[in-house]
């Protein structure tokens, strides 16, 4: 991501020799891909989406494409990168709202990785409206993608975080219902 945000500033050309900037940008359709691919397994995990089947199914169908999208959008024979961003684009819209769905389901570890999502909504939505010339606001503000997507890093640490606060706390929770349970056994043992 950070060297995709490099890129995208134009502070990788000082960076870097000229035939890796070369290298990265005929890659960019494999890094899209492998992002999407990535965040998919990351969000199936952190979400627990195999509760929730149909979301499951969808975020399955994105890994799916993110595997196919490049042979079938990314030769030379068919170029069509616009198809890619585009499903990328909309696997950043169902993984925001999905979060959303399974927050308001009563996941708290949710909470955080939806707000993580907005920024990176707002930011690769702005991306992919200025590369089809929807928008020029990158022009204004060429660091926004830069600020959005370390807020949207810092808050998907967080969740982290707070994810395991809670299964700690829910582990603690559940070690003293186990001690309680073993307790009135002992004492039923000793009254017999």
């Amino acid at each position: 991501v950070v060297v995709q945000q490099l890129s995208y500033v134009s502070v990788m050309p000082l960076l870097y020799s000229q035939n890796v900037v070369d290298f990265f940008h005929a890659t960019s359709l494999i890094q899209v891909s492998l992002m999407v691919f990535s965040a998919s397994i990351y969000s199936r995990s952190f979400l627990q989406t195999s509760n929730y089947p149909k979301i499951d199914r969808i975020f399955k169908l994105f890994i799916f494409l993110a595997l196919i999208e490049v042979p079938l959008f990314g030769s030379s024979w068919f170029y069509l990168p616009e198809a890619l961003l585009l499903s990328a684009l909309l696997f950043v819209f169902f993984n925001t709202f999905s979060g959303i769905y399974i927050f308001f389901d009563g996941h708290k570890q949710a909470r955080l990785f939806v707000l993580a999502w907005i920024f990176l909504l707002i930011g690769y939505s702005l991306i992919i409206f200025d590369s089809v010339g929807l928008v020029s606001v990158m022009q204004n503000i060429p660091n926004l993608i830069l600020y959005l997507t370390a807020i949207e890093a810092l808050l998907l640490s967080l969740a982290f975080s707070d994810r395991y606060s809670l299964i700690k706390e829910e582990k603690a929770k559940s070690d003293q219902v186990l001690l309680e349970t073993i307790n009135t056994q002992k004492d039923l043992i000793k009254l017999e």
